[in-house]
């Protein structure tokens, strides 16, 4: 093996490294959306990961980006370091990811596993479940499953 390619192995392996520590420090995801007529949408949702590396986002029915990613399955997503902790505003850590997503369908199984992988990864979402209990349960609200592609 060169020096060359010792150093972008180094450079390869610090990168997955940081990917892996800004995911696990994540609460939210900002989302890129589009609506039919192509006008752009950026917007932020609770969202978590599992062992697969699968992306998944609460967010309710009346907000825009869930029109649109009922409407255009494809998404970017960015995860960026909080500015508190950032040692340089300019150059916070931040991952983007193009995804598509689908909709995981209400009181199933499936649903309700996300709603638990979600409220076990996220702080704030277990806090804001348990003092509005019904909203888990009301149909406004819906689970987005975002497949990196």
């Amino acid at each position: 093996m060169s020096g060359k390619d010792i150093k972008m192995d180094k450079i390869l392996s610090n990168a997955m490294e940081e990917k892996k520590k800004i995911i696990s420090e994540m609460d939210s995801i900002i989302l890129s959306t589009v609506d039919l007529d192509g006008n752009p949408n950026s917007s932020y949702a609770p969202t978590a990961i599992d062992k697969d590396g699968n992306f998944y986002i609460y967010i309710s029915k009346l907000s825009k980006h869930t029109q649109n990613l009922l409407d255009n399955d494809k998404v970017s997503f960015m995860i960026i370091e909080d500015e508190c902790k950032a040692e340089n505003l300019f150059a916070r850590r931040r991952l983007t990811i193009n995804s598509k997503s689908e909709e995981i369908i209400r009181d199933t199984l499936d649903w309700n596993q996300k709603i638990d992988l979600l409220e076990k990864q996220n702080r704030e979402l277990k806090k804001y479940l348990s003092l509005h209990q019904q909203e888990k349960t009301q149909k406004n609200y819906t689970v987005f499953y975002k497949r990196v592609v």
